[in-house]
């Protein structure tokens, strides 16, 4: 148990560390930081299973339009498309 927690928190380092656009966004002092602190909240609860099943569709388009007008519809499609 304790390696396989190990493995995630090494996994959760390298994706704290990586220079994607979402992070990088969240990284800056923004007028949207508020709208990044939105995106990031609502996916933790997408991936944590808080969303019901009936509202994943329309929980993940509404992530889609915040994250779309921080990072653009392209990239905002691409991070919905890598998650677990």
């Amino acid at each position: 148990m304790s390696r396989n927690i190990d493995t995630v928190a090494d996994q959760l380092r390298e994706l704290r560390g990586s220079s994607d656009s979402l992070t990088s966004a969240s990284q800056e002092v923004l007028p949207y930081s508020r709208r990044i602190g939105d995106a990031l909240g609502a996916l933790r609860s997408l991936v944590t299973d808080n969303t019901p099943t009936e509202h994943l569709s329309s929980d993940l388009q509404v992530v889609h339009g915040i994250v779309a007008a921080l990072i653009g519809s392209e990239k905002a499609s691409e991070l919905l498309r890598q998650l677990p």
